[in-house]
């Protein structure tokens, strides 16, 4: 991973299905007030024209960069291909059905500079076709420290890449997680590891920097079969023993979080599906 001088944030967008939604997301962040960025778009194969929607943009604007995967291997692998390449002095997450305000990146790059934070985030807004605008992360939750911001994880607080700035530095070296196929938490395991591995100062905003937008065809949106919940808990519990590896402080809280977890399964009728 190399730094260009240019660009202070490079934003990683992994693409699958989203032909629908891409060109809203892709001119959230082109019309950023920040303009310094680069936008590294990695298609996983996608089967529908996403691929041809990112080629059109590239064409025209020399920010966005992309990546045509030639084996589909789902997004964790697709954002590790695209932090790997990123060059920005900091990392921004973003899914392509989901969109940005125009002052996002902005706000987020001056709270980092000021406090010096290796991660600052903002607020999460949930909208989407017959829902309702909602919080979906209140970032004062998070604290200011991977300590606490850990324990927001393990409280129910929302445990997605989106709505945060990451210092470079944080991926230098350090080797993260990524398998192919992994569809499920895939996000939180990245952040438990980022949290872990380099222990970051944290700095928040009450801003809302990040809409996520409610697809009823995302892949987290599929029906529960007995794969995708045992991939669930397998993710789960693989945090689990990242975090218990590393410290005690937080056991009382992830037993907690695996018993509310298990709940809403067995409550769903989806715990009989956990079974050998």
């Amino acid at each position: 991973m190399t730094q260009s001088a240019d660009t202070k944030v490079s934003v990683v967008i992994p693409v699958y299905n989203v032909a629908e939604y891409l060109p809203r997301c892709l001119d959230s962040i082109l019309g950023q007030s920040l303009r310094d960025v680069e936008i590294i778009c990695v298609d996983d194969c996608s089967p529908d024209n996403s691929g041809a929607i990112l080629d059109e943009y590239s064409a025209r604007d020399s920010r966005v960069k992309v990546l045509h995967k030639s084996v589909n291997q789902g997004p964790m692998m697709a954002r590790h291909n695209g932090y790997s390449s990123a060059e920005g002095e900091y990392v921004f997450f973003c899914d392509g059905d989901d969109f940005l305000p125009g002052d996002a990146l902005q706000t987020l790059y001056i709270l980092a500079k000021e406090t010096g934070a290796g991660i600052t985030a903002g607020n999460v807004v949930i909208r989407g076709s017959g829902s309702k605008t909602a919080l979906r992360r209140d970032a004062s939750g998070i604290g200011d420290s991977w300590h606490s911001f850990i324990k927001f994880l393990l409280n129910d607080g929302t445990a997605g890449l989106w709505g945060m700035l990451f210092s470079r530095e944080l991926f230098t070296d350090a080797e993260y997680t990524a398998i192919p196929g992994m569809k499920q938490s895939e996000d939180r395991r990245l952040l438990t590891e980022i949290l872990l591995k380099k222990k970051p100062s944290v700095a928040t905003t009450a801003h809302t920097v990040y809409f996520y937008w409610i697809n009823s065809g995302s892949t987290t949106r599929a029906k529960r079969t007995d794969e995708s919940v045992r991939s669930q808990f397998d993710a789960l519990f693989g945090c689990y023993r990242l975090i218990e590896d590393a410290t005690s402080d937080f056991t009382d809280d992830h037993d907690r979080q695996m018993i509310r977890h298990l709940s809403r399964y067995i409550e769903s009728g989806s715990a009989a599906r956990l079974r050998p």
